[in-house]
């Protein structure tokens, strides 16, 4: 029984360090928790240094086609260029299907009903490819956006990787020229 008590008596103290408030929580003052300055310093210690795995920083950079990408002007001309090829196309082939509708219902042109429908058969069908263009031609126009914006953010890691490749290739010539030198042992 007097064990238990014990036990109960303690129940307080030790759910001061189990509590934590909110402020204590964004402070960063936790119980158990070592000082700010000591965690600190051990973050830094655990820090990797970034040169010491640039063998898989450069099959990330290859892997990823750094190397081939163009330049960002050359990426946004080409998405542009496509935009306003698909535009100019869908445009002239709304250009058309209006001018057959207007053939279509021109009191001028002793049109017989057959050739009346056929005009505006032809006039919805214009219009249905250039609905089907411009749907088509979405997909393609994102893609090329994205590309433009994969240059923007990938574009400046090209000279790394120029530098990565140029450290490969001096270790390759001077693990050739060490294994050239070596003579076997009998």
């Amino acid at each position: 029984m007097s064990s238990i008590i014990n036990v109960l008596a303690k129940i307080p103290e030790m759910l001061k360090y189990s509590t934590v408030t909110q402020e204590q929580y964004e402070r960063g003052d936790l119980p158990g928790a070592p000082p700010p300055s000591t965690a600190k310093a051990a973050k830094t210690q655990s820090k990797p240094d970034p040169e010491a795995n640039w063998v898989q920083e450069l099959e990330l950079l290859e892997r990823r086609g750094v190397g081939s990408l163009p330049s960002v002007a050359e990426a946004e001309q080409a998405a542009k260029k496509l935009e306003d090829q698909t535009e100019s196309e869908a445009r002239e082939l709304a250009e058309s299907a209006k001018k057959s509708r207007q053939l279509a219902s021109a009191e001028a042109f002793s049109l017989s009903a057959v050739d009346r429908s056929e005009l505006l058969r032809q006039a919805d069908k214009l219009e249905e490819r250039a609905r089907d263009l411009k749907a088509n031609m979405r997909c393609k126009i994102a893609q090329a956006k994205a590309l433009a914006q994969t240059c923007r953010e990938f574009g400046p890691l090209k000279p790394r990787l120029r530098e990565l490749r140029e450290r490969k290739a001096h270790l390759d010539s001077l693990l050739a020229d060490s294994s050239k030198t070596e003579t076997p042992k009998l």
